[in-house]
């Protein structure tokens, strides 16, 4: 009963959905299994990770990615306690919001992991926003209402059972990745008929070669290793 938080991943290039998790608050205990899940997903580290000012983010990041720093050169008496510290490469950028009477007052954009230099030349290296914003996953989130009535407020849709939630969710991901094609990510057809190629998000994360059916999504046998 009461109110859920979803926490959502997406990977703004191809807007493949990586990651979600469903908690009753917005703590660090809450954060690191939502982070959790993104690091076994992703390859490499060195990316660039953009949140809004939520306080829980810094520590569950350094929690779930940092690294032990070398241990030190062998000296007498007590080992130091060796700490964590983020892995070169990883960047991550903070975008909070300040509103006054409902409505936004101004937005302030720092560099929490890395220099803004760095950010700016990831920012640059992709080529689809200029400053550091959570626009992609906002636009993301009302397409998951679209498409999910449980997700929709104030409706008598709402879900009553935890997993029955989590399932409706990973159901509307799974479906947004394989089986629908994203307007953004069509790509000119060099012959045939049609002017353009349809792409799913997994098709512009190279996970696959062609837009699923949804018979196929629900057949699909997970392989056990993952």
């Amino acid at each position: 009963k009461g109110d859920v938080w979803i926490w959502r991943c997406i990977d703004v290039l191809s807007r493949l959905r990586i990651a979600n998790h469903l908690s009753k608050e917005r703590e660090i205990i809450d954060a690191i299994p939502f982070l959790s899940k993104i690091a076994r997903r992703l390859d490499d580290f060195r990316v660039l990770l953009t949140t809004d000012k939520m306080r829980s983010y810094l520590a569950a990041m350094l929690e779930v990615f940092g690294v032990y720093e070398p241990e030190p050169e062998e000296k007498r008496g007590r080992p130091a306690k060796r700490r964590k510290v983020f892995p070169t490469g990883l960047l991550y950028g903070q975008i909070d919001k300040e509103r006054e009477h409902g409505r936004l007052r101004c937005v302030d954009r720092k560099a929490v992991v890395g220099t803004m230099a760095d950010i700016q030349a990831a920012l640059d290296r992709d080529g689809l926003c200029s400053v550091i914003n959570t626009s992609f996953i906002e636009r993301d989130n009302l397409s998951v209402r679209q498409h999910n009535g449980r997700t929709v407020r104030k409706t008598l849709s709402y879900s009553r059972d935890w997993q029955m939630h989590q399932y409706s969710i990973d159901l509307e991901d799974a479906v947004h990745n394989f089986v629908r094609p994203h307007s953004s990510l069509k790509l000119p057809e060099p012959r045939g008929n049609r002017r353009w190629q349809l792409r799913t998000p997994a098709m512009a994360a190279g996970l696959t070669d062609h837009v699923w059916s949804l018979r196929e999504l629900l057949t699909y046998k997970v392989p056990a290793r993952l």
